[in-house]
């Protein structure tokens, strides 16, 4: 991407990409060079249905996440099944596994502008502080009583 096609902002995991340039016109152009060395060199294609040239102000989802220019939220997706699985904590009396799965939500949560959201979604969940407490900033769940932030 860089090297042949030139392109400064792109990113990729896995199977999924993404390619940010100035000009619609000249990402058109790099579409079928994309396909060809993809199918050549990888044995791959591209799915027809998920290839989309949109503004890149309105945000491109990509991994759970919405990208935008200088800010990555979390994808309502994402969200939606955060909110199942806080749900489902409820009847775990496992103290570890909820542990566990309270970080991973975090984790997610942390690498996008969501403090609020975090606020939100985690200190209304008051049978959580029965085995313990969040820590700073929310972005862990401690199973010693520390400090309590809500």
């Amino acid at each position: 991407m860089k090297r042949v096609l030139k392109c400064k902002a792109y990113g990729r995991y896995v199977d999924d990409s993404y390619v940010v340039g100035c000009h619609k016109a000249a990402l058109r152009e790099k579409v079928p060079l994309i396909k060809e060395f993809l199918k050549t060199e990888l044995g791959l294609e591209l799915h027809p249905d998920k290839l989309q040239l949109c503004n890149v102000r309105h945000g491109v989802a990509f991994l759970g996440a919405y990208l935008k220019p200088y800010r990555n939220y979390i994808h309502n997706d994402s969200l939606l099944r955060i909110r199942e699985g806080l749900e489902l904590l409820k009847h775990i009396h496992d103290t570890e596994a909820l542990r566990a799965s309270l970080d991973s939500y975090l984790g997610v949560m942390s690498h996008y502008a969501s403090f609020r959201l975090r606020r939100k979604l985690f200190c209304s969940q008051h049978h959580l502080f029965r085995y313990g407490c969040f820590g700073k900033h929310l972005l862990t769940f401690k199973r010693n009583h520390g400090l309590l932030y809500c």
